[in-house]
């Protein structure tokens, strides 16, 4: 699926896009998400994200920022959606591809300066404010599949 400002359409809008991975980490039944400081959306809560490196690929992406932010291990499942949204206060676009991960273990705050703390959440019962409200869209979507 992908989406542009949280609307479903089928193709990719045009313009200068920066690409990035958010992972939808799964574990029994519940969602992981960081609460987010030091940077864009601080105060907010949202998915491990980060962007790709020159020629890497997405799956490959996924598993390095997870391990990278979390510390955990993960199996990617599925890409269950593509999202475009302009950026505050920049020229850029972002492109990110929202890709379910299955993770053992619990995740470690390896990142400071950038998440406070790491939580389990049940998707129907996401906290707020969410750094990005598409979120609550996406799990809903996928809630209904």
């Amino acid at each position: 699926m992908i989406y542009h400002h949280g609307k479903l359409v089928s193709v990719a809008p045009a313009g200068l896009w920066t690409p990035s991975v958010a992972m939808v980490v799964r574990r029994d039944g519940r969602i992981l998400m960081g609460l987010r400081q030091g940077s864009h959306g601080a105060q907010t809560w949202g998915l491990p994200a980060g962007s790709l490196e020159p020629g890497e690929k997405v799956y490959s992406a996924a598993l390095r920022e997870l391990a990278e932010e979390t510390g955990l291990r993960g199996r990617v499942l599925r890409i269950l959606a593509e999202h475009y949204d302009k950026l505050e206060d920049s020229p850029l676009a972002a492109h990110a591809v929202f890709i379910e991960i299955e993770a053992k273990g619990e995740p470690q705050i390896l990142e400071p300066h950038r998440c406070a703390a790491w939580r389990w959440f049940d998707p129907k019962e996401l906290p707020e404010p969410l750094f990005d409200p598409f979120v609550a869209i996406l799990l809903a979507q996928d809630l209904e599949a």
